[in-house]
């Protein structure tokens, strides 16, 4: 969700830089205008001489098309054929508001190598959101965004449901077709199968090019990027992770970099991970396979179900914790 100067839109820009223009109609990105306009001159034929800079944002108008188009090109296109396999994978936010099958194609041709996950589409169960059309099997993701959900007081859903997904896999991978179909990262879905005692998640097992690799992705604090603690306890991110890695998925944690709102004045360099992820990590790495203290798999943060609001035992068993406190540090 990003917001112009002075109203609700598409892009942003400093508001000085709105002042200095003395743009103030609520449409204010001096460098955005410049590339739809470049767009506008150079990406569509004939070329769009008169347009309302609005029209960018209008799904399905002739420049926002162009502009999504160029975007994967021109933009994306420069970065993959520059940096070709020395870059091992790519993962894309905001990929509602993009031509993913334009942006799978141009990492494509700057390497065959490189991995391709677009944040777009359901967040659980865990599927493949981005599957290649008919006419280009090579033109899917290689992994889901695996976008953690928020745990909001007294609902569902819990993001144990993305560790299920991972064991539910087939050998690591997930696909289109997945039962339950609906999106579960709803605080209620419709039905509520979390309470189910045979809730279960399976994939139907279609081609190889609609094979997704079970990824998730969490960060270490309550914020992407920021926040003063680590929110996870040890325990439960060892189990969670080793889970899903046994299940022959994959794992990235989001953590915070020196210099970020909240981190702590350890070091010096602001290309170093906070230190306080850091020891988390190394906490975390410790509990795996091949780790110092390798955990077994006597699950304390378990559930039959993705249920958060009664799975919760009184026993050592937590549930999957989204009822437990978190850590304070």
């Amino acid at each position: 969700d990003v917001f112009d100067f002075g109203g609700d839109g598409c892009y942003v820009d400093a508001a000085v830089e709105c002042l200095q223009f003395n743009i103030t109609d609520g449409q204010c990105s001096p460098s955005a205008r410049k590339w739809v306009h470049w767009v506008a001159a150079n990406f569509t034929d004939p070329p769009i001489e008169q347009y309302d800079f609005a029209d960018v944002c209008g799904d399905g108008s002739a420049l926002n098309l162009a502009s999504k188009q160029a975007y994967a090109d021109v933009i994306v296109g420069h970065y993959a054929e520059r940096f070709g396999d020395r870059v091992a994978g790519y993962w894309f936010d905001q990929g509602t508001h993009s031509n993913t099958t334009a942006i799978i194609k141009a990492v494509r041709r700057g390497s065959k190598k490189a991995v391709v996950a677009i944040n777009r589409g359901i967040k659980i169960p865990l599927q493949n959101n981005n599957a290649p059309p008919a006419s280009d099997p090579d033109a899917g993701e290689d992994y889901t965004f695996g976008h953690m959900v928020p745990h909001q007081t007294n609902t569902n859903p819990v993001d144990g449901c993305l560790v299920l997904s991972a064991e539910a896999s087939r050998d690591g991978y997930v696909y289109p077709q997945v039962t339950p179909s609906n999106d579960l990262s709803q605080p209620q879905p419709p039905g509520n199968p979390y309470v189910d005692p045979n809730f279960a998640i399976s994939y139907t097992e279609t081609t190889p090019n609609e094979a997704s690799l079970a990824h998730v992705f969490m960060p270490t604090s309550q914020t992407w990027n920021g926040g003063s603690n680590v929110v996870w306890s040890i325990n439960q991110a060892q189990e969670w992770m080793k889970r899903v890695i046994d299940a022959k998925g994959a794992w990235t944690w989001n953590v915070r970099r020196r210099g970020c709102a909240g981190c702590t004045t350890e070091g010096t360099n602001p290309s170093e991970i906070n230190y306080p992820d850091l020891r988390f990590l190394q906490s975390v790495n410790a509990g795996l396979p091949g780790g110092s203290s390798p955990i077994s798999s006597d699950y304390r943060y378990n559930a039959t179900n993705c249920d958060c609001v009664s799975s919760k035992s009184t026993g050592t068993d937590r549930g999957f914790g989204c009822a437990d406190p978190p850590p304070s540090s």
